[in-house]
């Protein structure tokens, strides 16, 4: 009899631990927003293209870049979309919008120069995809030389919109301490 009674609670108490142990695991998962069962592994080819807010660039062209081309390409259409708010911004309030070579070469780039990039960039890997077939080793290193190059060529775009934030939010710090300067004389 008292082997049936241990028996019963061992597994009273294994399904208890059980009970617990699976709840605690789902609020854990709900705490850091993971719902178990849901994730899927999706190939990068597969992925969703980016919505771009700034950048005016055909879907198709999107459809041959790597991820690392997109992600970057998603930051630097992030990082246009802040600037142009900051223009929009001191236009509204009435003030000179500043005017330099560096900004009308990042105009430049972004409205142009960028889409020719990745057009040409597109049609290399079209044309890579057709003659893979043929000869493997020699589009590939192609390929991989071209998307190098078209890495540093974003690269360079970003760290030309970064230059150019920083000079905004330079310019309006300078600003204040000027605000700041009368004040203090006053």
């Amino acid at each position: 009899m008292s082997l049936l009674v241990t028996s019963s609670l061992v597994i009273a108490a294994a399904a208890g631990v059980a009970y617990i142990g699976r709840k605690g695991w789902y609020a854990f998962h709900k705490a850091v927003g993971i719902t178990p069962g849901t994730m899927y592994y999706t190939p990068p080819s597969q992925a969703p293209l980016p919505v771009l807010i700034e950048l005016e660039i055909d879907k198709t062209v999107l459809a041959h870049l790597p991820s690392s081309a997109l992600e970057l390409l998603t930051r630097i259409d992030h990082k246009a979309d802040i600037y142009q708010q900051w223009l929009d911004d001191l236009a509204q309030q009435g003030r000179q919008l500043p005017s330099s070579e560096e900004q009308f070469i990042v105009r430049k780039i972004l409205s142009e120069r960028l889409p020719d990039m990745l057009k040409d960039y597109q049609t290399l890997a079209q044309h890579q995809q057709r003659l893979s077939k043929l000869q493997q080793t020699t589009e590939q290193q192609n390929m991989a030389a071209a998307l190098a190059l078209l890495i540093e060529l974003l690269d360079s775009t970003e760290k030309r919109l970064d230059q150019l934030l920083a000079q905004c939010q330079d310019s309006h710090y300078q600003e204040l301490k000027v605000m700041r300067r009368y004040l203090d004389k006053r």
